[in-house]
């Protein structure tokens, strides 16, 4: 690994040539370096596993920064369906029609919460969060998703995202107004999302956050999922 890829989705968004890389050795940093001024590269996306210091330190040294680190859980669907606090939201299944009602779901928890683009105060803010907006409604239309809503009294709450690959799924996306934290619908979406897998044969399930999101972790912690790596993401700019 260590080779650079063109995103085009970053690229679009923030008007500059942005690429993506995941490092699993120090001189893949050079090369990542050589390969952005050959192709004009404005600014690289470089992942590499949190126990990784000799990368780390290499990415620092070319001036890399880092932006971020993710946790990665996993575990059995099962630990979902166990007893959580209920809140006064109910679940359901988006459609299309509700292209609306996750934009405006993710606008208002990844503003506050953000990731390794809003980390960088070279990247637009609002153009950061535009980017996570795209990403969960893209999810409704996307092959072997489903994304789940809650509501309280029919105003939405929060939404979940799921990706399903043979007897495997993941939770790609998930978020809940800033407003309504604390009050149990992240539990009732997880519960939710477990039920549907179990119901279809799915045995396990996974995720990833960032390290300072402590709030899924512990429901994910909860429902018997244990962390199996974590990773840095660096940004840098050439």
């Amino acid at each position: 690994m260590g080779e650079s890829v063109l995103s085009e989705l970053d690229t679009r968004r923030f008007g500059c040539r942005i690429a993506r890389a995941e490092l699993d050795e120090p001189g893949a940093v050079a090369r990542l370096y050589t390969h952005a001024a050959a192709e004009g590269t404005a600014m690289t996306i470089a992942r590499c596993d949190a126990g990784r210091f000799d990368i780390v330190h290499t990415l620092e040294a070319h001036g890399a920064r880092c932006m971020d680190v993710l946790v990665y859980y996993a575990g059995a669907t099962s630990g979902f369906l166990g007893e959580r606090r209920k809140s006064a939201g109910r679940v359901r299944k988006a459609g299309a029609d509700d292209a609306g009602i996750v934009s405006d779901l993710a606008s208002a928890s990844f503003a506050s919460l953000g990731g390794h683009y809003h980390s960088d105060p070279r990247l637009d803010r609002a153009a950061s969060t535009a980017g996570y907006v795209e990403w969960a409604v893209s999810t409704l239309r996307a092959q072997r998703h489903e994304v789940l809503l809650s509501e309280i009294d029919g105003v939405p709450a929060g939404f979940l995202a799921l990706r399903v690959d043979g007897d495997a799924g993941e939770i790609v996306l998930n978020g809940v107004r800033p407003d309504l934290w604390g009050q149990g619908i992240y539990g009732d979406l997880l519960h939710d999302a477990g039920t549907r897998l179990v119901e279809r044969a799915v045995t396990s399930v996974s995720s990833s956050t960032q390290l300072h999101n402590v709030a899924p972790q512990r429901a994910w912690a909860r429902a018997g999922l244990s962390p199996v790596r974590s990773s840095f993401t660096f940004h840098c700019w050439h």
